[in-house]
């Protein structure tokens, strides 16, 4: 595989049909909004997920209009949010998924997405997840165990698709683990040491637990921005939605700082939000960048290009880009080490 190239495409100046069809689509994912964010504060998301009703009971136990009730379930039935069954309505499977699976659940979602309004006429944010090192401890402890959930499918994907068997893999900023383990999972060779928070460092041993991987792991505790790193050890170094809470600069510094740790002939693993060149998948980084900042305040997607520019500076060869269906624009930029 070769490094994916985006290339931008020719500027065309739309038809009259296309431009109304671009408008319509406007038109549509701003009443989908609208929907989301109302639904939200009238507590109605919440109470779909606790069994079937009629609008008029949602309305009559809720405080809403009967009439604007109607109306919002059908759109949510329509988006996938809701099921409807004989007039009564209720969570469809899939948003009972993202309420299990999603950090803080749905209320957590309706409460991010319903504070774009402040972030954009005060700048206040819904978080502050990328603050000093204890902060930034506490508040990853309470939500890491989620996002093993939420990225387990495209830790599978990335496994699969990565060539190698490495020996030894360190795992930077681990979380739960779920990257560096589903690797070790394909390998039964393969051993992982998860560096990370003392406090988060738990929740990436009781995933290895459950991974039936927890003879093959070890940890080290601490910063990674100063915790010394042993040199020339490890044959793959990951480093997985990390570089995004980081300004530009101590990101580029960490991918040097981890490089030394990179036996000769070793590769650099980077999985971050990289877009895939198609519409949706920028579409997809865009909003991605927006959740980003509205619970950080330097964190910020870096382009593939810094990335790869990055990984050079600190005398690594870029190989890859693995781009994973899920999340969408989710992606992997494998740089490796030369033996000379």
């Amino acid at each position: 595989m070769g490094i994916v190239e985006r290339h931008a495409l020719p500027l065309a100046v739309p038809s009259r049909d296309e431009w109304r069809q671009t408008m319509m689509e406007l038109f549509e994912l701003g009443g989908m909004a609208a929907t989301l964010v109302a639904a939200y504060q009238g507590s109605l998301l919440q109470a779909l997920l606790n069994g079937y009703a009629t609008p008029t009971l949602y309305a009559e136990e809720l405080g809403l209009d009967p009439t604007a009730t109607e109306r919002v379930l059908e759109v949510l039935a329509c988006l996938g949010i809701a099921d409807c069954n004989q007039g009564k309505y209720g969570a469809s499977a899939a948003f009972k998924d993202l309420d299990a699976i999603g950090p803080g659940g749905v209320d957590a979602f309706g409460a991010m997405w319903s504070q774009v309004p402040a972030f954009l006429l005060r700048g206040e944010r819904f978080a502050h997840m990328d603050g000093p090192p204890d902060a930034r401890e506490a508040v990853y402890s309470a939500v890491v165990s989620k996002l093993a959930l939420v990225f387990a499918h495209g830790a599978r994907q990335l496994a699969v698709a990565l060539p190698g068997r490495p020996a030894h893999i360190l795992d930077v900023g681990a979380g739960s683990g779920i990257w560096s383990l589903a690797m070790a999972q394909c390998h039964p060779e393969t051993r992982v040491t998860a560096l990370d928070f003392p406090n988060i460092l738990q929740t990436f041993r009781i995933q290895a637990e459950h991974m039936g991987l927890s003879d093959r792991i070890g940890m080290l505790p601490g910063n990674f921005h100063v915790i010394e790193i042993p040199e020339d050890r490890f044959d793959r170094i990951i480093l997985a939605n990390v570089l995004h809470l980081e300004p530009p600069e101590q990101a580029a510094a960490l991918i040097r700082r981890v490089t030394a740790a990179l036996l000769p002939g070793g590769n650099l693993v980077i999985v971050d939000m990289l877009g895939d060149g198609t519409l949706v998948g920028e579409r997809a980084q865009a909003i991605y960048a927006l959740h980003l900042a509205l619970r950080t305040r330097q964190g910020k997607v870096h382009p593939l290009s810094d990335l790869q520019a990055w990984v050079k500076q600190a005398g690594l060869v870029p190989e890859d880009v693995i781009e994973l269906g899920t999340p969408r624009g989710m992606g992997a930029l494998v740089a490796h080490k030369s033996f000379s």
